[in-house]
C-alpha cells in the first residue's frame, strides 16, 4: 500500500485534492493475525496494532504506484515535536509495516527557482518503537515512501532488531533516523531520490528539478546515532544534501558496516561526526558530491576520535575536496584500493584528502587527477601512502606534520576485493497454491491436547494432493512427537516477517528426544519444502547453577493474554536428569542443567528454506549438512540454540544464508511460556561461550552468506573438512562475545573464504583468537575490512596450518597477532590497544612466508621473528 499526502507541496499556488477513503482504524482493536490490504485507499494518523501483519500482494519493485494500496496521512506539524502519522508498537507481539508508499497531490511547473519553493513540515511517517519499552523486531518491507517529510524514525526509545527492506521514496527532510539500537539493526535494498516522486505516475507530481533543489538544499538520507553493528546493504542516496551522516546521539556513537552504498549529487556524501570506538567500515561504495559552494565526498568534524575504514570505494563528483578531516589527533581515516576521481579546479590549496589531525593511511588506490593530493597538518601524527597511482606517477604534498611520514611508489601486490555481490535469490514457494488450515484437521491450539497427528495429517493430505501451505493459526502446539513436511509443501505460521519469540503467535511445544541428541528431528524437511514464520519451544530445557540431579515440577499455569489461545497452558511434571557431560566441561554447571534435544529442524533434500522461524531454547538448530543440500535458503532464523546453531555442507551447487541472528534473550525474554524455571540471562551466556558453535560450515562448493550474528559462543563461525570445505562470500558478519570468532579447519579449493566488513569480539570466562586457523588448515583465507575489540589479552590472530590468511585492514583493541606457520599478508592495520599494552607480532619457525605491512599502533610496535628472511616487514610506525 501507499502513503499519501496529498496537500504537501514545493511550489506556491499550486491546487491540491482531498479524499475521504475508509480508514485504517474501522479494522478495529480485534484484528485477525494476518491482515492484507488489496489496492485501495486509507486515511490514517493510526498506530499499527501489535497483532497483525500487514502484507501486500502487489508490490513492484521499482515501484509502480498505480496499482498499490494508498494510506493518505492528514494533519502537518513543526519539524520533530509532532509525533508519527504510523507507529509500530510491539506491545510483546512484533509488527509490521508491509508495502507502504506516499504520494502527493501537486501541480508540475517544471524547475522551479529555490525561492518559490514551500514544503510542508510533517511529523514522522513511520516511527519504529515509540517509547514502548518493547524493542524488538519492527519491521518495514516492500514501501514506498514517495514525499513524506520525514520518513522512518528508529528510537530514540531503546530499541533492537529493526529490519528495513526494499524501500523506496523521496523524503523532504530526512528519511532514516536511527538512535539507540543496541541489538542488530539491518537495512538492505533502500533507494531514496527524486524520481519516486517525479516519476511516480501522478499527473500532479512535480519537476525532478523542483524535488531536487529541496533535497539538496534541506535533506539527510540517513542518520545514524546509537546503533550497535548496524549492517546496511545495497543503499542509495541520490541529490540530498548529507547522503549519511554518522554521528554521536543521546545514548552514545554508533559503529557498524555498510556495503553497497551510493551517494550522487551531493553537497556531503558521508558526514562523520562521531564513531564508538571500535570503529565504522564502508567497503564497495560510490560516493559522488557536487552540490554547493564547498562539497565533499567524506567530511570528518571536530568530534571524530575513533576510526573509520573504506575499501574498494569510489569517490566523484566536483567535490572541493574528497576527505576532509577536522578530526581530533586520535582519529583514523585509512583506505585500500580506492579511486579518488576529480574534483573542482577553482581552489589551488584545497587537495583530495586534508587532514588536520590523526593518522591516515592509503594503500593501493589510484589518483585520476594532476593536483594537491595530500594536504596533512601539524597534529598529524602518522601517514601511510603506498603504492598509489597518480598520473605523473608521484603523488603532490603538502606536508605541515612533524609526524612520521611513509611514502613508497614500490608494489605491495595487495589482494584486491573481487567477489560477486550478495544477490537476493527468489523466494521459494510451495509448489501449488492450496492452503490447508490445521484447525480444519482437528488441530486445538490450546498448548494441552497432541496436536501432532492433525498436523502430520494436513501435512500428508497437502503432499498427496500435489503440495501447497499448511497453516498454522496464532496458538501453542504440543507436539509429542515430530512432524514431516512433505515435498511441494510449506509449514507456515502467522509471522510474514522476522520476530522474536516474545510476540507469541504461532508456536510449536516439542517434547520428542530429550537426552537423545541423535533421534529424530523434531521438523524434518523433504526435497523442494520449507517452514516459515513459526516459533519453536523446549517446554522442558533448562539451565541453571548448581541445580539437584533430580527436579520435579509441579503443574502450574501461564498467562497467554497477549496470544489467541482459549485456554492456560499447564506444564507436564516430572522432569527427569539432564545432561551428564556437561559437568566435566564448566564447573558452572551440574549435570542436570540442560537436556540433549535432537535437531529442531533438518533438510532432507535440495531446494529447501527456512524462513522467519524462531527456535527458541533448541540444543541444537538447523541441520542442513546431513543430506544433500543444493540450493538451499535460510532467511532470519532466529533463536538461542546451545550447541549448535546452523550447520551447513554437502552443497555442490548454490546457497543463500542470510539475516541470522542468535542471542540469549530469545530464550531469557520468555517469562510466559511454559519452562521449568526462567532462567538467568548470565547463565545461558556463560553456557553457550563455553559450547556453542553459532554457523558451522563443511563442503560448499558456492555459499552466500550476508548479515550472519551470533551474541555468545565458543567457535562464532567454524569451518570444517567434510569431504572438502567451504567456498563461500561471507558479508557483514558479526561475532560478538565468545572464545574464538573465526575457526577454520578448512577453506574451499576453488575461491575459499572471502569475509567482507567484519565485526569480531571476543570476551568472557575463557578467551582465545578472534580469527584462528589449525594445524590441518588448508586453502585460502580473507579478511577484507575488519574490527577486532573484547578483551585486551585476547589475540588477535593464531595462525596455523598450510593455508594462506590475508587480512586487509583491521583495526583492533586487543593483544597480540601469533603466526605459527603457513602464509600470510598483514596490511594496513591500525592498533590502539587498551591498557597502554604493546602488541606483539610473533612469526614462527614454520612460516612459509609473511608480510607485515603499515602497521600503525599508538603505543608502539613489537616483531618477534622466528621466520628470518621469510618475513617483509616494511612502512610500519614504529614509536
Amino acid at each position: 500500500m501507499s502513503f499519501w499526502y496529498p496537500e504537501q507541496i514545493l511550489q506556491e499556488n499550486i491546487q491540491h485534492s482531498t479524499t475521504c477513503p475508509e480508514a485504517i482504524g474501522a479494522r478495529g482493536r480485534n484484528a485477525p493475525n494476518e491482515v492484507t490490504l488489496y489496492s485501495r485507499s486509507y486515511q490514517s494518523e493510526e498506530k499499527i496494532p501489535k497483532n497483525p501483519t500487514l502484507e501486500k500482494r502487489d508490490f513492484n519493485s521499482p515501484p509502480v504506484l498505480g496499482g498499490t494500496s494508498r494510506v493518505f496521512p492528514r494533519g502537518g506539524v513543526v519539524e520533530d515535536r509532532g509525533g508519527s502519522h504510523y507507529s509500530i508498537t510491539p506491545s510483546l507481539q512484533s509488527t509490521s509495516s508491509r508495502s507502504i508508499g506516499t504520494r502527493s497531490k501537486c501541480r508540475d511547473r517544471g524547475n522551479i527557482p529555490a525561492l518559490h519553493t514551500h514544503v510542508i513540515p510533517y511529523p514522522w511517517t513511520i516511527h519504529c518503537n515509540p517509547e514502548t519499552g518493547i524493542g524488538d523486531n519492527t519491521s518495514i518491507i516492500n514501501v514506498t515512501l514517495v514525499n513524506p517529510y520525514q520518513a522512518i524514525k528508529i528510537g530514540p526509545a531503546w530499541n533492537e532488531l529493526h529490519y528495513i527492506k526494499n524501500v523506496y521514496g523521496t523524503p523532504l527532510k530526512k528519511g532514516v533516523k536511527m538512535a539507540f539500537t543496541t541489538d542488530i539493526g539491518r537495512i538492505y535494498n533502500l533507494h531514496f531520490g527524486p524520481k519516486y516522486w517525479s516519476k511516480s505516475g501522478l499527473k500532479s507530481a512535480p519537476a525532478e528539478a523542483c524535488i531536487k533543489n529541496q533535497l539538496q538544499e534541506n535533506a539527510t538520507g540517513i542518520e545514524i546515532g546509537r546503533s550497535d553493528w548496524e549492517y546496511m546493504y545495497d543503499v542509495s542516496i541520490d541529490s540530498y544534501k548529507i547522503g549519511v551522516h554518522i554521528l554521536k546521539s543521546e545514548r552514545g556513537a554508533p559503529n557498524g558496516a555498510i556495503y553497497g552504498l551510493n551517494v550522487s549529487n551531493a553537497e556531503i556524501g558521508i558526514m562523520i561526526d562521531d564513531v564508538e570506538s571500535s570503529g565504522y567500515l564502508i567497503t564497495k561504495s560510490n560516493i559522488s558530491a557536487s552540490y554547493g559552494n564547498k562539497p565533499y565526498c567524506v567530511y570528518a568534524g571536530k568530534n571524530f576520535k575513533s576510526i573509520v575504514q573504506f575499501n574498494s570505494c569510489t569517490f566523484s563528483g566536483q567535490p572541493a575536496e574528497i576527505i576532509h578531516s577536522d578530526g581530533l589527533i586520535s582519529s583514523h581515516l585509512t583506505f585500500q584500493n580506492c579511486t579518488f576521481k576529480s574534483r573542482k579546479n577553482d581552489d589551488k590549496s584545497n587537495a583530495d584528502i586534508n587532514i588536520k589531525r590523526g593518522t591516515i593511511a592509503v594503500l593501493d588506490s589510484v589518483f585520476e587527477k594532476n593536483s594537491l593530493h595530500f594536504n596533512l597538518g601539524k597534529e598529524v601524527i602518522c601517514t601511510q601512502i603506498l603504492d598509489n597511482k597518480y598520473p605523473d606517477s608521484k603523488p603532490i604534498i603538502k606536508n605541515n606534520s612533524k609526524g612520521n611520514i611513509i611514502i613508497s611508489q614500490k608494489p605491495l601486490h595487495c589482494e584486491k576485493l573481487n567477489v560477486q555481490d550478495y544477490v537476493y535469490p527468489e523466494e521459494p514457494k510451495p509448489k501449488t497454491n492450496s492452503l490447508y488450515v490445521v484447525t480444519d484437521f482437528g488441530a486445538k491450539r490450546d498448548g494441552m491436547t497432541d496436536d501432532t497427528k492433525a498436523i502430520q495429517k494436513a501435512l500428508d493430505y497437502a503432499g498427496k494432493n500435489g503440495g501447497g501451505t499448511v497453516y498454522l493459526p496464532a496458538g501453542h502446539y504440543k507436539i509429542l512427537t515430530h512432524l514431516n513436511v512433505p515435498k511441494g509443501v510449506e509449514l507456515r505460521g502467522i509471522w510474514d516477517v522476522p520476530h522474536h519469540t516474545v510476540s507469541h503467535g504461532s508456536v510449536l511445544h516439542a517434547y520428542e528426544g530429550k537426552n537423545n541428541e541423535n533421534a529424530t528431528p523434531f521438523i524434518s524437511i523433504e526435497t523442494g519444502a520449507g517452514v516459515r514464520g513459526f516459533t519453536v519451544w523446549y517446554p522442558e530445557q533448562m539451565i541453571q547453577r548448581n541445580i539437584p540431579n533430580e527436579v520435579t515440577l509441579y503443574s502450574r499455569s501461564y498467562s497467554t493474554s497477549n496470544i489467541q489461545c482459549s485456554s492456560e497452558i499447564p506444564l507436564n511434571p516430572p522432569l527427569g536428569k539432564g545432561d551428564s557431560n556437561h559437568q566435566s566441561n564448566n564447573p558452572l554447571f551440574h549435570q542436570s542443567t540442560v537436556f540433549q534435544y535432537p535437531w529442531a529442524i533438518r533438510t532432507k533434500g535440495t531446494n529447501c528454506w527456512i524462513k522467519d522461524v524462531a527456535l527458541a531454547n533448541p540444543y541444537k538448530g538447523a541441520d542442513l549438512a546431513s543430506y544433500n543440500s543444493c540450493n538451499h535458503y535460510v532467511s532470519y532464523l532466529c533463536g538461542a540454540p546451545l550447541k549448535t546453531g546452523i550447520f551447513i555442507s554437502k552443497n555442490s551447487g548454490n546457497g543463500w544464508v542470510e539475516s541470522i541472528q542468535f542471542n540469549p534473550h530469545y530464550w531469557a525474554r520468555n517469562p510466559n511460556y511454559p519452562q521449568p524455571t526462567h532462567p538467568d540471562i548470565k547463565v545461558i551466556i556463560d553456557y553457550q561461550r563455553a559450547r556453542l558453535t553459532a554457523f558451522k560450515f563443511g563442503y560448499c562448493e558456492n555459499e552466500f552468506n550476508l548479515g550472519l550474528f551470533v551474541y555468545a559462543s565458543l567457535k562464532g563461525m567454524y569451518f570444517v573438512d567434510d569431504n572438502g570445505g567451504c567456498n563461500s562470500d561471507i558479508f557483514l558478519p558479526g561475532i560478538d562475545t565468545g572464545k574464538n570468532s573465526i575457526f577454520i579447519e578448512k577453506a574451499g579449493e576453488r575461491k575459499g573464504l572471502n569475509f567482507i566488513n567484519n565485526q569480531l569480539v571476543i570476551a568472557g570466562k575463557t578467551i582465545d583468537a578472534a580469527i584462528k586457523t589449525t594445524p590441518e588448515f588448508a586453502g585460502k583465507a580473507t579478511f577484507f575490512n575488519t574490527l577486532v575489540w573484547g578483551n585486551h589479552t585476547a589475540k588477535v590472530t593464531k595462525i596455523n596450518g598450510k593455508g594462506k590468511v590475508i587480512i586487509q585492514q583491521l583495526h583492533s583493541t586487543m593483544g597480540d597477532f601469533i603466526i605459527n606457520a603457513g602464509s600470510s599478508d598483514l596490511r594496513n592495520i591500525v592498533l590502539e590497544p587498551r591498557h597502554k599494552m604493546k602488541p606483539k607480532f610473533i612469526f614462527g619457525s614454520k612460516v612459509k612466508k609473511a608480510s607485515l605491512m603499515a602497521v600503525y599502533s599508538k603505543e608502539g610496535t613489537i616483531i618477534q621473528n622466528n621466520a628470518g628472511n621469510k618475513l617483509k616487514a616494511e612502512y610500519n610506525y614504529v614509536k
